[in-house]
């Protein structure tokens, strides 16, 4: 039996293997990757060299202050052309040296969100809207609500 150095996560290599196998169905121009916790750095760098001409971007909508996210940011560089981040700061820790470079990109949200007039839509069945990853209060509470 042969063991691996490092444990995967469950269905990470056939994740590996659908996204090269899709590079190579479709050849896209670019491949924009975002929360990729399954797609390792080889990944990306095996499709460019299966289609040299493509170009890959990472987009990344979390907050820079968070250490872990400034952390992420670093790990996923190496492998992209662009790094496309929501918020507009120097504090991203991608060296100026590295070939993936570094662009400011508004948050992807509803008009309505993004200029504070949410109370301005009238189209809305709630007028409650809670963004979560795991349960906390505010999940128990929404939920608590229905």
């Amino acid at each position: 039996m042969r063991r691996r150095c490092c444990a995967a996560l469950p269905g990470q290599r056939a994740a590996n293997r659908q996204l090269l196998k899709a590079c190579r169905n479709f050849r896209p121009d670019l491949l924009l990757l975002g929360r990729y916790e399954l797609i390792d750095n080889t990944t990306p760098e095996k499709a460019r060299a299966a289609l040299p001409d493509l170009r890959i971007a990472y987009r990344n909508v979390d907050p820079l202050p968070d250490a872990a996210n400034r952390a992420r940011i670093q790990r996923r560089a190496p492998p992209v052309d662009a790094v496309f981040l929501t918020a507009a700061s120097p504090i991203h820790g991608i060296s100026p040296d590295s070939p993936a470079r570094v662009y400011f990109m508004p948050n992807p949200v509803d008009a309505a969100i993004g200029v504070g007039r949410s109370f301005a839509r009238s189209d809305q069945s709630y007028d409650l809207f809670f963004a979560v990853s795991r349960p906390d209060d505010r999940l128990r509470f929404v939920q608590s609500a229905l």
